[in-house]
C-alpha cells in the first residue's frame, strides 16, 4: 500500500511540474489552402483555429495568416508568420525539429 501511495504521489508531482508544449496555427477561412497540416507532430499538443472565430485583441495582433505560435507553460516562445504571399516558409519537419531540440535541450 506504501508503495502505491508513493507511485501515486511521483506521478502527480512529475506532472505538476513537466512544461507544457503546445503548437497553435491560426489561418483565416479564405486562405485555407495555405494551412500547413500539423496534425502528427509529436511532443506537443497541437491546436488549430480560424481567425475569423477568434476575439478582436488576438486579430489585431496578427498581420499575417497562417501563423503559428509555440507555446510553453502558457507562454509563446516562437512565432511563425507568413509573408506577403500568405504562405509559411516552413515545413512540418521545420517545426517537429524546433519541438524536439526543446525536448532535448531539457527546456521542456
Amino acid at each position: 500500500m506504501k508503495k502505491l501511495i508513493l507511485i501515486i504521489f511521483l506521478f502527480f508531482t512529475y506532472t505538476g511540474y513537466s512544461q507544457q508544449l503546445r503548437v497553435v496555427q491560426i489561418n483565416a477561412k479564405w486562405n485555407q489552402q495555405n494551412t500547413l497540416y500539423l496534425d502528427n507532430l509529436r511532443g506537443c499538443k497541437y491546436d488549430y483555429a480560424w481567425l475569423e472565430e477568434q476575439g478582436n485583441k488576438l486579430k489585431s495582433q496578427i498581420k499575417s495568416v497562417p501563423v503559428i505560435l509555440i507555446e510553453k507553460d502558457g507562454k509563446i516562445i516562437k512565432t511563425y508568420q507568413a509573408g506577403l504571399d500568405f504562405k509559411l516558409a516552413i515545413t512540418k519537419d521545420d517545426i517537429q525539429q524546433y519541438i524536439n531540440e526543446l525536448k532535448s535541450n531539457g527546456k521542456n
